[in-house]
């Protein structure tokens, strides 16, 4: 197998893979970006003789923001800690699998599906994931290959709020559990619970290949 060698520019914006002495892959994720490396297919075959796995991983980018504050705490006004873990431990990290299904010789599906997971006071939701990667033959040498994927349904980092007592000031007031001890009003808080998606869901590279 030749050497490979690469490097991430971007051009209007897009990220762009150039790919230096690879053989002749076709897929391959490797890490968090999909690099593609040389795979012998069978075209003629069925589903599962065109179909090979790309990723497998545990753990995401959201999972990692609920990990690192897992372990956090804060004090009451008299004194007494409240320990985070109890409302964002969970007993299953999200779990992702991805495929790639190749169509033709140039262009294959890819997809997937991750688990989710959930704790007292958040929920990552199962995910659908999907893409393509289509390649182009610009010389006997060189290829341009187009790859992309997104999340068409699930993948959201859903936070739930916290009930707490203020007393005869404040009373009983929905807060963020993580920021029930700060000068924020109750209300305020309510706008930073998490309502998001990985910032990975979304991609789109284009790769330059050349052969020596």
């Amino acid at each position: 197998m030749k050497n490979i060698r690469h490097a991430f520019l971007m051009i209007f914006g897009v990220p762009l893979l150039l790919m230096v002495g690879a053989n002749n892959s076709f897929a391959n994720e490797k890490q968090e970006e999909l690099v593609y490396q040389q795979k012998e297919v069978n075209l003629n075959g069925d589903f599962f003789d065109r179909t090979f796995l790309l990723d497998m991983r545990q753990s995401s980018e959201l999972s990692q923001k609920i990990d690192d504050i897992r372990y956090q705490s804060y004090e009451t006004a008299f004194g007494e800690k409240v320990s985070f873990e109890k409302w964002y431990k969970t007993r299953w990290t999200d779990f992702r699998v991805l495929w790639l299904t190749n169509l033709d010789k140039n262009n294959g599906v890819i997809w997937g599906v991750s688990t989710g997971e959930y704790g007292e006071k958040y929920k990552i939701q199962p995910a659908i994931i999907l893409g393509f990667v289509s390649q182009i033959d610009l010389s006997k040498n060189a290829k341009l290959t187009f790859q992309a994927t997104f999340v068409p349904f699930g993948g959201m980092l859903k936070e739930k709020s916290c009930l707490a007592d203020y007393g005869q000031i404040g009373g009983v007031q929905r807060v963020n559990c993580r920021l029930a001890a700060t000068e924020l009003e109750p209300k305020e808080t309510l706008k930073f619970l998490f309502n998001e998606k990985n910032k990975d869901d979304n991609k789109f590279f284009i790769k330059f290949t050349y052969v020596f």
